[in-house]
């Protein structure tokens, strides 16, 4: 699959290689380098006890496109991931000021990806006020992304979590919902993000 796959984990797992005792700064450069990747890829392997890439199957476009896109753009999806999950409230609400709130809570982008999927909505029954749902969208946002996580080959989906800083960032369980939306909403998300593995990193 890839031959760099240091390249798109969460710095901080490069950090934890090393026991801390390096900074984000040098962990960011190291990832950076052609040069330390194979070491870095030996270094992860051992460190969280993975299967080596090469080894496992090739995922779809789309998951490819998540797995090699950098950790903080996985990150941004959260917020997108979970307006989406929760579109059919958006959706509902016609009373000006309402919706104005609703935007600023979850950004202008967030608001009209929602309304543009809201194929994906999960129906559930909303919160009654804007604060719970704002919450709501965050938790359900790192639950979507849990389930495309659950949703990925076994072997794989160890490299999956290392995308993020830690694995307390998807400490929200993971229901029905969450399984069956989860990856359809990431996947969809993935249609917006560029390629951005080069080719001679593909096998």
């Amino acid at each position: 699959m890839m031959a760099a796959p240091a390249r798109y984990v969460h710095p901080e797992r490069i950090v934890a290689c090393y026991n801390g005792a390096i900074t984000l700064e040098i962990a960011t450069s190291l990832q950076a380098s052609k040069r330390i990747q194979r070491h870095l890829a030996i270094l992860l392997t051992e460190r969280f006890e993975l299967s080596a890439l090469p080894d496992l199957a090739q995922p779809d476009d789309a998951d490819l496109l998540l797995m090699t896109s950098p950790a903080e753009q996985v990150s941004d999806l959260v917020l997108l991931a979970g307006a989406i999950f929760w579109s059919h409230i958006f959706a509902s609400e016609i009373r000006t000021n309402a919706v104005a709130e609703m935007k600023r809570r979850v950004g202008e982008t967030g608001f009209q990806r929602a309304l543009a999927n809201r194929d994906l909505a999960s129906n559930l029954p909303g919160p009654n006020d804007l604060c719970a749902l704002e919450a709501m969208v965050t938790n359900d946002g790192l639950g979507c992304i849990a389930g495309w996580h659950d949703a990925l080959a076994a072997r794989l989906r160890p490299w999956a979590r290392l995308k993020h800083a830690n694995d307390s960032v998807l400490a929200p369980s993971l229901n029905a919902a969450h399984r069956k939306l989860g990856p359809l909403i990431m996947r969809r998300l993935a249609a917006s993000l560029p390629s951005r593995i080069p080719q001679d990193e593909v096998q």
